[in-house]
């Protein structure tokens, strides 16, 4: 049984370590910045492939001066904690007040489209375009965590920092040897077609492809890609093998609270938090590859997506905590497949769209369903914040009210 002073040195170190997490993101984001300014300023005397390989230099460094700040920020949290002031509740009761920015998050779309068509700079756009990231997440992390209680400030910024600093990392760790394994599979097969291992080589040599050598490679490739082969490997790779690691991963920093008694409401908004810290890095770099012509569908797919990683994360928080009280592996097990079963679905039909937009033929046994993907995803969409609100229901009904405690006076009274 652990001692009130052995809890207290234990939190003590955790909050080191998320000090120590915190100040090496800040750090690394800084040291990333600079960097890309670095290259970016050598390539004004290069070659222009150099020029358009660091064109959406601005969105990164915004992206992680943001992120740089945010780790500057948390990281004072934590020291006010080591210094012995207790952090202030999480605030709870942010629906209403979220709501509100609904017309803001729609003027902002409307003004990045406008931007967009008349070519404006990504250093003026990028702040837009994270806006319309970040809005949608905090809408609907308000909708799950509504008079939930899911811990202090500290534990807050704790599970964003550690779920952009360590999780995401890790994530991408894994799934980039994934995709190296991947690549090496279809370089043995480009190397076993003498036309494709000659395009690929002239493309590399070439200083810069022009609009004619890129179109004649597209043109090239289109038999690759139309592959069944290929086809199906993207599918495995897209909607299997990422949902199983990126499910597995999204919760990690809950475990970091495994020896706290924390209710399934915690775990429940704790696992909403990370999803959407998770969500809004990802997005946020899908969101680089906007153009006046697939803005409007890349920003509703990633508005579904960041609500993808809300709440399958939710509900695996709920499921691991409420395994730590009751010991049932299974419901936790359960909760996993089901909700890699819902990312897979996620990304089985987002691909279906997305690739059917490339004029590529697919295979007849999933050609059938392109056409019905943006319906289906919609409906998708509309599944999960269902499934969200009605968690929350559930999961406020079954939690006791907290005690309310009595002034000392009164309670003297009642005994005499």
């Amino acid at each position: 049984m652990q001692t009130a002073a052995t809890r207290s040195s234990r939190y003590s170190l955790l909050t080191v370590a998320q000090l120590v997490v915190r100040v090496s993101g800040a750090l690394l984001s800084a040291l990333a910045a600079g960097l890309i300014l670095y290259l970016n300023s050598r390539t004004i005397s290069e070659s222009a492939a150099f020029s358009i390989a660091y064109s959406a230099d601005p969105f990164m460094i915004w992206s992680l001066a943001i992120l740089g700040l945010l780790g500057i920020w948390s990281a004072f949290v934590a020291i006010r904690k080591l210094n012995g002031k207790q952090p202030s509740e999480a605030p709870d009761k942010l629906l209403q007040s979220s709501l509100i920015l609904i017309p803001v998050w729609v003027t902002i779309a409307i003004a990045a489209g406008y931007l967009l068509d008349q070519k404006i700079s990504l250093a003026f756009l990028t702040p837009l375009m994270i806006l319309l990231v970040v809005i949608p997440l905090i809408i609907t992390l308000a909708l799950g965590i509504e008079k939930i209680q899911h811990g202090t400030v500290q534990h807050f910024w704790g599970l964003v920092t550690g779920s952009i600093f360590v999780t995401m990392p890790l994530t991408m760790l894994l799934e980039g040897v994934l995709l190296l394994i991947a690549v090496s599979l279809v370089s043995v097969k480009i190397a076993s077609n003498p036309d494709l291992y000659t395009l690929f080589l002239s493309l590399s040599q070439a200083d810069a492809a022009s609009q004619a050598q890129l179109q004649h490679a597209y043109s090239q490739l289109t038999p690759l890609l139309s592959s069944p082969t290929v086809i199906y490997g993207l599918i495995l790779g897209l909607c299997v093998l990422a949902p199983v690691v990126e499910e597995l991963f999204k919760p990690l920093m809950i475990w970091a609270f495994a020896k706290r008694s924390l209710t399934p409401a915690q775990g429940f908004g704790m696992g909403l938090i990370c999803g959407a810290a998770f969500a809004v890095l990802e997005s946020a770099l899908a969101m680089r590859m906007a153009t006046s012509l697939s803005f409007v569908q890349l920003l509703l797919g990633r508005t579904g997506t960041s609500t993808l990683h809300i709440f399958c994360t939710g509900l695996m928080g709920w499921a691991i905590v409420s395994g730590w009280r009751d010991g049932n592996v299974l419901r936790t097990a359960l909760t996993y497949t089901g909700v890699v079963l819902m990312h897979g679905l996620w990304n089985f039909f987002a691909f279906l769209m997305g690739y059917g937009a490339l004029s590529i033929s697919l295979p007849q046994t999933v050609e059938s369903l392109a056409p019905a993907s943006p319906w289906i995803l919609a409906l998708l969409f509309v599944l999960m914040v269902t499934i969200l609100w009605v968690m929350k229901v559930r999961i406020l009904a079954q939690t006791p009210p907290p005690l309310i405690q009595l002034p000392a006076e009164n309670m003297n009274e009642g005994q005499a």
